[in-house]
């Protein structure tokens, strides 16, 4: 019996919906809350994950927020140049990763943190195709090099698409619901857009539901939850269609009436592990990180005006 036979047409107890709104407490932790912004002084985007070591802190940002947590080498060789990372700064990061070793280019000697320093400022380079020339004739002639490429072309075209696929198949299935979201592997598979039409359907009724006097007409029934809220307006729908779903209203009175429930038999249809729920909901909710930071600190400011 799969996931969804196992949950289809049974309603979730009370424990199971407070254990997953502890989950979704705990997702939302790797993105900062910091609200509201009306003078732009800073924004740590990653001041959710302080508690964690730099290094790791970096890594989880990359992962849920899809930031990118360093520069990239060539932008530090430029700054290098520039005069704006100075040479004792380039020492003391290396200084950890030398050794005590020394190698010799004929008379002259250089220690292993010349050898660091150089890759790390130059690179490493191409070897010219003269040199690679002049390397490769003493050792082998044009027959037997011309022999050895027809032998790897035929390797390759009988077992490289087996082994690349596979290969892809593993990190994919590694990856799934732990680096993106099904969306998300959805658009880079099919080439849809899938992940982008629901995050702007998801924007659309945000916007006007935590609407702080901004808008000249306000959301209807936003004393209702925003669930019931959007289940009642989402079926009046001017677009005529939501995200182009067949039978799209039918689908959405059969929703469940408690988001919970919802959230639980989406999981049970897309068949998520439960062990990669926290994570996947921290992918979903930093596909809109803003959002969900407003939404956060909205929900721990008891006495803001808004919020009441």
């Amino acid at each position: 019996m799969n996931t969804l036979e196992a949950n289809k047409g049974i309603t979730p107890s009370e424990s199971q919906r407070i254990e997953l709104r502890s989950l979704v407490n705990l997702a939302c932790e790797p993105i900062s809350h910091f609200w509201p912004m009306k003078t732009f002084i800073h924004h740590n985007p990653l001041h959710g994950l302080e508690h964690l070591p730099f290094e790791k802190a970096i890594t989880e940002g990359q992962r849920f927020l899809r930031g990118r947590g360093y520069l990239s080498n060539s932008e530090n060789r430029k700054y290098f140049q520039q005069g704006r990372i100075s040479e004792e700064t380039i020492k003391e990061a290396l200084k950890d990763l030398s050794q005590d070793a020394t190698l010799s280019f004929g008379d002259q000697k250089f220690t292993h943190l010349d050898v660091l320093r150089a890759i790390l400022i130059h690179g490493t380079g191409k070897v010219a195709t003269d040199v690679c020339s002049a390397i490769l004739q003493p050792s082998l002639n044009q027959p037997d090099i011309r022999n050895l490429f027809e032998k790897i072309q035929d390797i390759s075209k009988k077992k490289a698409p087996r082994d690349f696929l596979n290969g892809h198949t593993v990190k994919e299935k590694k990856e799934l619901a732990t680096q993106y979201t099904l969306a998300e592997w959805c658009d880079q598979t099919f080439g849809t857009n899938v992940q982008d039409q629901v995050n702007a359907e998801v924007i659309k009724y945000l916007g006007g539901f935590l609407d702080e006097g901004h808008a000249p007409w306000g959301m209807p029934m936003r004393s209702k939850t925003f669930y019931k809220a959007w289940k009642e307006l989402a079926l009046d729908d001017a677009s005529g269609s939501i995200l182009g779903i067949q039978d799209w209203k039918n689908k959405i009175l059969n929703l469940p009436d408690r988001p919970e429930d919802a959230v639980l038999e989406s999981l049970a249809l897309l068949s998520i592990p439960k062990k990669l729920w926290d994570g996947y909901f921290s992918l979903q909710l930093g596909q809109l990180s803003g959002w969900t930071g407003f939404i956060k600190w909205r929900s721990e400011e008891t006495d803001n005006e808004w919020q009441n």
